[in-house]
């Protein structure tokens, strides 16, 4: 019964993990002065960062964000952000020069506008800039970011979820048997080592 159990559990976990997978986007590997548009690739996704921007050290100037980001210092302007698969949910660290300054976020689903969020990002007040994190939901694969007023925007740390479909989360019947095959070893072994 115990083994059953086991077994079970083991199918139920491994299917939750194939259910969500998140790609971290961060910059630590990009050299400081790199001029976007940059195209990133992290656990089968593809982000293409492109705006009138470029990859800055920071030098510990924010709470949240640290090392390499975006830095745009060139206002007004967007920065874009193009997905090779639609996201469930994108959470990122921005920050602005201007305290309370409002960034609007445009969330496009294969060029059809999808959603809109507006919001302060003095969510965390930093030592000298305001910081926030933020989180956009709904199914896109674009968003493009204008912060509101004249000043900078810094962005980093992109945490894109992607929930593939119900009907991906099934695991092959070829991975449950071996799977299977092999715990029912084991649990020979340990059954024999016990005995």
């Amino acid at each position: 019964m115990r083994f059953r159990n086991l077994v079970v559990a083991v199918v139920l976990l491994s299917a939750c993990a194939a259910a969500r997978a998140d790609s971290v986007f961060n910059f630590e590997s990009t050299a400081q002065g790199t001029n976007l548009p940059l195209t990133l690739t992290n656990n089968g996704l593809n982000a293409t960062f492109d705006g009138d921007a470029f990859i800055y050290n920071t030098a510990n100037a924010y709470q949240l964000i640290s090392g390499m980001a975006i830095f745009q210092d060139d206002f007004p302007g967007a920065i874009d952000v193009q997905f090779s698969k639609s996201l469930n949910a994108l959470t990122l660290d921005v920050a602005t020069s201007d305290f309370g300054s409002p960034v609007t976020a445009l969330l496009y689903e294969n060029g059809v506008l999808v959603g809109s969020d507006t919001f302060d990002t003095a969510v965390l007040v930093g030592d000298v800039f305001a910081e926030g994190r933020v989180t956009l939901t709904g199914d896109f694969n674009s968003v493009s970011f204008t912060d509101n007023s004249d000043s900078f925007m810094a962005m980093d740390n992109f945490d894109a979820v992607v929930d593939p479909p119900a009907t991906a989360v099934t695991p092959e019947l070829s991975s449950i048997t071996l799977l299977g095959t092999g715990l029912i070893g084991l649990a020979g072994f340990v059954r024999r080592r016990v005995c």
